[in-house]
């Protein structure tokens, strides 16, 4: 009767949306993509932070390129649509909460950027490949851009990287060319 249920954990931190500081009507900045787990309706939420726990420990050791840090349970909001799962109710089954198959979990970090789901690496790596994109998508030639045209065609910094864009493009000289005109 207690089959399992197939949930998507989305890593979400509702509190760090680097689009506009400050801003409580933002979307939640989504870290990366979902987790996919089967669990029975039957365990606690408790017991899901574990599962999240281990199965992401699960996924960083596959990847032999991962230099993430694991992701405490002691670390974990979870959110049910749209509300968090206070921690009176942690004793209660994902059944009772009304978690049903396919539904997404939001999981956040108790502190704002306590932690992030994949390494500064990845992230790093995912918005390099972005503004390359960007550049090379550039009809005009020489295929010169101001920074600031340039950041607006690429969207926010991921907050794991912490720095702005030129600093961030410095590190990479043999990618891109930066060079100033006064």
């Amino acid at each position: 009767m207690n089959e399992e249920i197939t949930i998507n954990i989305r890593p979400v931190d509702p509190n760090n949306n680097p689009a506009l500081p400050n801003s409580f009507n933002l979307p939640p900045w989504v870290m990366g993509s979902d987790l996919e787990i089967q669990v029975n309706p039957m365990v606690s939420v408790l017991d899901l932070h574990g599962i999240i726990e281990q199965s992401k420990e699960d996924l960083e050791a596959s990847d032999s390129t991962s230099r993430n840090k694991f992701i405490s349970r002691h670390r974990l909001q979870l959110r049910v649509n749209g509300k968090a799962v206070v921690p009176s109710k942690e004793n209660w089954t994902l059944r009772r909460l009304g978690i049903y198959n396919n539904m997404i979990i939001q999981v956040e970090p108790t502190v704002s950027g306590d932690w992030y789901w994949h390494s500064k690496d990845y992230y790093e790596e995912q918005f390099m490949t972005k503004v390359l994109e960007v550049l090379r998508s550039r009809t005009t030639t020489p295929k010169a851009i101001a920074l600031s045209e340039l950041s607006i065609l690429v969207g926010f910094i991921p907050p794991p990287i912490q720095s702005n864009l030129k600093a961030f493009l410095r590190r990479y000289p043999e990618k891109v060319h930066i060079y100033c005109d006064f």
